[in-house]
C-alpha cells in the first residue's frame, strides 16, 4: 500500500479505524484507500468483523460502513473538534506534509504546497513560522538575506516542525 497510510505506518504512527474514519471524513483518503486498508487489516487480524470484509468487496457505501465500524469499536462516532478528531487530524496533516517533502520538489513549489496544506487545515498557528507569505514573528528580517537564505530558513523551520511533531506523536502514543 502506497500513500498516506503507508507514510504514517512507516513513521510508526499507528493507523486505527478512527484514523481511517476521520481521514475519510476530511477527504484526505478515498474509498480505494479505505478498501486497501481493510484488506491489509484482514491480512493482519484473524477474527474480523464482516463489515471490514464489506469494505474490501463493496466500498459503494463506504461512509455508512465506516460509521458502523467506528460505532461498534468506540461506542460512538467521533465528533468534529473533539480530542480524538483533532489528534487524528494532526496525524493526517503530518502525513500530507511528509508526502509533499518526499516528492523532491523545487523549493518554491515545496513551500507553495506546504502553504496549501496550511490552508486546508484551517491555518494552524503551529505552522505559521514556515509559511512563505507570512511575516516572521521571531525578529528575522527577510530583506536582510538572499532568497536562498530565506528559503533555507523556511525549510529548516519546516523540517524542525516535522521532527517535533513526530516526537510529540511518539510521546502521546507511549502514554
Amino acid at each position: 500500500m502506497d500513500g498516506l497510510i503507508h507514510i504514517l505506518e512507516k513513521e510508526a504512527i499507528p493507523v486505527s479505524w478512527g484514523s481511517i474514519f476521520i481521514g475519510y471524513q476530511l477527504k484526505i483518503i478515498d474509498k480505494k484507500e479505505v478498501s486497501e486498508y481493510a484488506e491489509m487489516y484482514l491480512g493482519r487480524h484473524e477474527n474480523c468483523d464482516y463489515l471490514i470484509s464489506e469494505l474490501v468487496f463493496d466500498d459503494s457505501d463506504c461512509e455508512d460502513i465506516l460509521r458502523k465500524i467506528i460505532k461498534k469499536r468506540l461506542n460512538k462516532v467521533p465528533e468534529k473538534n473533539n480530542d480524538l478528531w483533532d489528534f487524528e487530524k494532526r496525524k493526517w496533516r503530518f502525513g500530507l506534509l511528509v508526502q509533499v517533502k518526499n516528492e523532491k520538489l523545487e523549493v518554491d513549489d515545496l513551500l507553495h504546497r506546504i502553504a496549501t496544506i496550511y490552508v486546508r487545515f484551517d491555518y494552524p498557528s503551529d505552522m505559521e513560522n514556515f509559511i512563505y507569505y507570512l511575516p516572521p514573528t521571531d525578529g528575522y528580517n527577510p530583506g536582510a538575506h538572499t532568497q536562498d537564505e530565506n528559503y533555507k530558513r523556511l525549510l529548516e523551520l519546516f523540517n524542525s516542525f516535522l521532527e517535533k511533531e513526530l516526537i510529540n506523536f511518539k510521546k502521546i502514543l507511549i502514554i
